[in-house]
């Protein structure tokens, strides 16, 4: 074998050795390779919705209850309307003359004519004792005209006034219930119900008082209050108080200003910030709308 022929071979034989090394460097890149990651930290925001039983109105919980509840209210409300429409009517009765002390005045009228007509006619008899006769009968149909109460129409019976602890404010007068932190809607039909602070509706227990009522209802209309507006409570005891608005947010079902991120959670619950009341109602199914007055 040639020199020449024998460094031919050497150099195929170098060069396919290199292929080889170059293609399994290759490959061995190629490949994914278990890599150790560092873990991911996630900043719990101070903003992040907690846990559902923490919910200002606890929407998306225990539903069956509130609709026993609001059943239950319902209910009362029914029994309520029904008693008062009764009041009304007995009172109507109670002032309406009955149809038969009518007919027997007009009777009584009838028979006063009747009798003058017959004094009259024995005025003229030439007879002095059917004359003399006649002069008592034209004094005794005074009394029976002047008692008789027909031209008179019955008196309508009042309206009845609502009663017991309620809140007014532009025009708007609603019956205020007491409730607690355990119900999970406000209450049904044109009421409304105390939630948070002293739930014992009071305007001189130096404490505050939270409120709330759908928005479909007649309390919606807090939303017009600005700073300033008058709202007039009666309590549990009678005692009457004008508050006017001081502040007015917009907040999530966490308390939170959807505006500023400001927590007012403690603002609207808590009963230890001297006398006040706490309006709520919702914008959305996750905005709420609360007015302050004091």
């Amino acid at each position: 074998m040639s020199l020449g022929v024998l460094f031919m071979k050497t150099k195929y034989a170098v060069l396919g050795t290199v292929t080889l090394m170059v293609a399994s460097v290759g490959l061995w890149v190629g490949q994914p390779h278990a890599q150790t990651q560092s873990p991911v930290v996630t900043r719990t925001s101070r903003f992040q919705p907690p846990a559902p039983t923490d919910n200002l109105l606890a929407h998306a919980l225990m539903q069956r209850r509130a609709q026993q509840q609001a059943t239950k209210q319902a209910v009362s409300v029914q029994l309520a309307n029904k008693n008062a429409a009764t009041q009304a009517h007995g009172q109507g009765n109670a002032k309406t003359v009955p149809a038969g002390q009518i007919h027997g005045a007009t009777t009584s009228t009838k028979n006063v004519s009747s009798s003058s007509q017959t004094t009259a006619s024995g005025a003229t008899s030439p007879t002095a004792g059917t004359t003399t006769a006649a002069k008592p009968a034209t004094s005794t149909p005074a009394p029976s005209a002047t008692r008789a109460p027909a031209q008179h129409a019955p008196t309508p019976a009042p309206t009845p006034r609502a009663a017991g602890p309620r809140i007014s404010f532009l025009g708007i007068t609603m019956p205020v219930l007491q409730g607690s932190m355990s119900a999970t809607t406000a209450p049904a039909g044109n009421y409304v119900e105390t939630w948070g602070g002293q739930t014992r509706l009071s305007v001189s227990d130096g404490q505050s008082t939270h409120i709330i009522g759908h928005n479909t209802s007649n309390f919606g209309a807090i939303i017009q209050l600005g700073v300033g507006s008058a709202v007039t409570v009666t309590d549990v005891n009678g005692q009457v108080r004008t508050y006017h608005v001081t502040s007015t947010a917009d907040v999530n079902d966490q308390g939170y200003d959807v505006h500023t991120g400001r927590d007012e959670w403690n603002h609207i619950v808590s009963a230890s910030q001297g006398e006040q009341i706490v309006l709520q109602t919702c914008l959305s199914g996750t905005v709420n709308r609360m007015v302050w007055a004091r």
